[in-house]
């Protein structure tokens, strides 16, 4: 009886430590729950991230007389437009400071017309700076400057009054301006205005008052020399130009009688027919999405197109205006490819429909001769759908929907200043502060961010969600142990569990029992009952 007695005591011991393990272990995995939910602020979820800022598009004017450049920024999808001075303060009186701006990477420069330095455009940044060597005093230097096609890819400028070409140097920090190649011509001559690369490398010159085609070769130690025939000893001759698709330069007349072609060898030419005597006929010049190439006129009747396919030039639409220098800017849209005009003295926006062969005007009454408006106009950067101009005598900038045909002033009022804007130029897309390209960058880190912590609280949520249903069950075993011994009962949890366990089969049972089955009808016969073959044989 004692051996029995020790036996027994030990199986006690063992059971008690059996069960002490237990209550450990649970108490270790009620640790580690609480542990892990101790990371989360009452179980709230993560607060959900602020909406984006707006998505910003930024154009640059470029200023003449105004007295500083001006940022546009743009609302893609919203309906504000607001404007602000940056860069270099000028001062009131300071006049014809820049006329155009050349784009090379995502910056743009301006060379001085009577400015002292070149203006550099950052789009990358939104800096606004003067750069390199200061220039004489000397109106009418530089009008405007291009990209050449060469390794180097520096920027060069032919002289208008000034005697020797510029080259910009953008590789170098800071960029290196200097004056290079021979003395060309007087300071007294406007020689030459616009400026364009041709697809054989070399650079061309159209001539104002000089007599002959500049050609500039930027392979060959940046030598210069005129050639093509003698264009006569005409002021004004020409003051814009275009590539055409088949490598060919093309010049509207200002002056001249006809229209100017170079072609990639340097051949120069008059082709078209003679446009008579009127002057100041066309001022600007692109090429539309058709392949063709479009002037509105300026004191010309009518919109000139140039088929360099057909060596075909003609004039299209209806006769615009009476008299008054109606348009000096266009810039193509690169939503319906449609050619869009900023109105000089004419009184409505010029849409040209290049695959109609067909111009109108659209838009609000912006007022008559008296006042010359806008001479700068470009397309927005993408995916901004609207095209801008810049105002000359006007006060505000000019937003023009291509989509709805609409027209508005938007923007602050810059004042009486004449001639306030020569260029504009689309910048960037910015977003929060920042280039677009980088916002995006940030906000995917952060939303991947946010998306983890999204998981970690989902499952956190779970496990106490899981432990609260621990508890809950424990409690209710603990409830049953203490009902079952106040009744004499000798059932446990595991007893609960099992009879749980066996109720919830047998219910299963009876449901798959009221269920329809596929198996053989004969299986189904009641057992109880008896059948009619049984009775007859009891019969």
């Amino acid at each position: 009886m004692a051996a029995e007695a020790i036996a027994a005591d030990a199986a006690a011991l063992r059971l008690g430590a059996g069960a002490e393990g237990d209550q450990a272990e649970e108490n270790q995995e009620e640790k580690e729950d609480s542990e892990e939910l101790e990371d989360s602020s009452e179980d709230e979820a993560p607060v959900a991230p602020a909406a984006p800022p707006p998505v910003i598009a930024k154009l640059y004017g470029i200023p003449r007389d105004y007295k500083r450049p001006v940022e546009v920024s743009v609302e893609i999808d919203g309906t504000k437009v607001s404007c602000k001075p940056i860069g270099p303060d000028y001062g009131e009186n300071s006049a014809s400071k820049f006329i155009h701006a050349c784009k090379k990477d995502n910056s743009y420069f301006s060379v001085p017309y009577d400015g002292r330095k070149v203006l550099e455009i950052d789009c990358n940044t939104g800096v606004v700076q003067e750069t390199g060597k200061t220039f004489r005093k000397e109106g009418g230097k530089y009008t405007e400057a291009v990209c050449s096609t060469n390794s180097h890819a520096c920027m060069y400028a032919a002289p208008c009054r000034a005697q020797r070409m510029l080259e910009i140097d953008k590789e170098t920090v800071p960029p290196t301006i200097k004056e290079v190649g021979p003395v060309l011509g007087s300071k007294k001559m406007n020689k030459w205005w616009a400026i364009a690369a041709s697809c054989g490398g070399r650079i061309y010159a159209i001539p104002y008052d000089a007599p002959r085609v500049l050609e500039i070769d930027p392979n060959r130690g940046v030598t210069a020399k005129m050639v093509g025939p003698d264009l006569g000893s005409v002021k004004g001759k020409y003051c814009c130009i275009a590539e055409a698709p088949n490598g060919n330069l093309y010049c509207a007349p200002l002056n001249a009688k006809q229209v100017l072609e170079i072609d990639p060898q340097g051949r120069v030419r008059l082709v078209g027919p003679d446009l008579g005597d009127t002057e100041r006929k066309y001022t600007c010049i692109v090429q539309a999405p058709n392949k063709l190439l479009y002037a509105p006129p300026l004191y010309a009747d009518r919109v000139l197109e140039i088929n360099c396919a057909r060596g075909d030039v003609r004039e299209i639409g209806e006769i615009l205006g009476v008299g008054e220098a109606k348009y000096a800017c266009a810039a193509v849209s690169p939503l319906n490819g449609m050619v869009y005009c900023a109105p000089l003295e004419a009184r409505k926006v010029l849409e040209i429909d290049p695959e109609r062969h067909e111009s109108h005007q659209i838009g609000l009454d912006l007022g008559g001769q008296d006042i010359e408006k806008y001479s700068a106009i470009c397309a927005g950067p993408e995916p901004c759908s609207k095209m801008y101009a810049a105002p000359r005598n006007a006060h505000c900038f000019l937003e023009i929907c291509p989509r709805r045909a609409y027209v508005r002033e938007v923007g602050s009022d810059h004042g009486r200043v004449n001639r306030k804007f020569s260029c504009i130029v689309p910048g960037s897309i910015w977003q929060g502060g920042m280039l677009k390209v980088d916002y995006d960058v940030i906000q995917a880190k952060k939303d991947l961010d946010y998306q983890h912590k999204i998981d970690k609280w989902e499952r956190r949520t779970s496990s106490h969600q899981e432990a609260m249903m621990k508890d809950a069950f424990m409690h209710g075993r603990k409830m049953s142990s203490v009902s079952n011994s106040r009744s004499g009962s000798k059932v446990d949890g595991i007893g609960l569990w099992s009879h749980a366990q066996s109720r919830s089969a047998s219910k299963a049972d009876i449901s798959q029992s009221r269920s329809p089955s596929k198996v053989d009808p004969i299986d189904t016969i009641d057992e109880r009952k008896p059948s009619k073959l049984s009775m007859f044989n009891r019969k």
